[in-house]
């Protein structure tokens, strides 16, 4: 009698461990260094996208720089009256002193009246001329007579051009006997006074003016490269250090210089440095000369 094979029982395959389950059996502090890197990781990258995006601000240090203008007269003369004083504001235009101004009137008269005796030499040269172009095709003149006729007219109209040229440069002294402020602004300085002898090269009234209104800044020459002319920037003194002023890059100086001693910045002084000068566009009266300020370019 025959007997039945007997079954051998069949192996179930084993499933391979998960990932969970993998990470499970790790040791504890492996779990907690793997941990902590991945948390450093997500914090890095959030940290790069929040100030990747913030434009860096670039912060030089500078001077305000407002232009002077010294007045004087053209010619010599005696001052008659000085109508401004240190302090006072002035507009573009305004009559600030004037000479006697007698001497002067004198000598445009005298101009004038030359001018006027030229004048009627012309018109008889031109009157004989005409008078005399009319016998010499008849005979009744020589044609070295209508040539010395020709030339006395030319002689007269040279000598009305010189007297009203003459009498143009006394008219020219006369308007150079006052002072006009050629901007807006305030007067600095008042050198003379009333009843003074001055000359050509004599200042008589120094008039600050309101524009335009500069802050002469330095910058290093790693940062060269991050600032052009018509950047904007915005300018901060110390008074108003909440206020700030705007304004644009209008020159860089293309040669390096030392810082100068009164720029506080906060490199070495004896560091090589570009100059800039900066144009502020919304400038008021609280801008002073040689008031150090802060400068800050905003770089994309």
């Amino acid at each position: 009698m025959t007997r039945a094979p007997q079954s051998t029982p069949t192996e179930q395959p084993v499933a391979p461990a998960s990932l969970r389950d993998r990470l499970h059996d790790l040791p504890r502090p492996v779990k907690l260094i793997a941990g902590l890197v991945l948390i450093a990781l997500v914090l890095s990258l959030a940290l790069h996208f929040i100030f990747s995006g913030k434009p860096k601000v670039l912060v030089i240090y500078g001077n305000v720089d407002i232009r002077n203008v010294n007045l004087g007269f053209r010619v010599p003369g005696r001052i008659e009256s000085v109508l401004k004083d240190e302090g006072d504001r002035v507009t573009q235009g305004e009559l600030l002193a004037r000479l006697d101004q007698s001497t002067f009137r004198d000598a445009l008269a005298v101009r004038a009246a030359d001018a006027e005796v030229k004048a009627a030499a012309l018109k008889n040269a031109e009157i004989t001329l005409k008078r005399d172009d009319t016998m010499v095709s008849g005979g009744g003149i020589s044609r070295q007579t209508y040539d010395n006729d020709v030339s006395a007219r030319d002689q007269a109209a040279a000598n009305l051009d010189l007297a009203k040229a003459q009498m143009a440069s006394a008219q020219t002294d006369l308007d150079d006997t006052e002072i006009h402020s050629p901007s807006d602004g305030v007067v600095m300085t008042r050198a003379q006074e009333p009843g003074s002898i001055v000359q050509t090269n004599n200042t008589v009234l120094s008039v600050s003016l309101d524009r335009p209104v500069w802050v002469r800044a330095y910058i290093p020459e790693t940062e060269l490269g991050n600032v052009h002319p018509g950047q904007e920037v915005e300018v901060f003194t110390d008074t108003q250090p909440d206020r700030a002023y705007h304004g644009k890059i209008g020159y860089i100086s293309p040669e390096a210089e030392f810082t100068p001693k009164s720029v506080e910045t906060t490199q070495l002084r004896t560091s090589l440095v570009y100059r800039l000068r900066i144009v502020i566009d919304d400038s008021d009266p609280r801008l002073r000369q040689g008031m150090p300020c802060t400068v800050k370019i905003h770089l994309r």
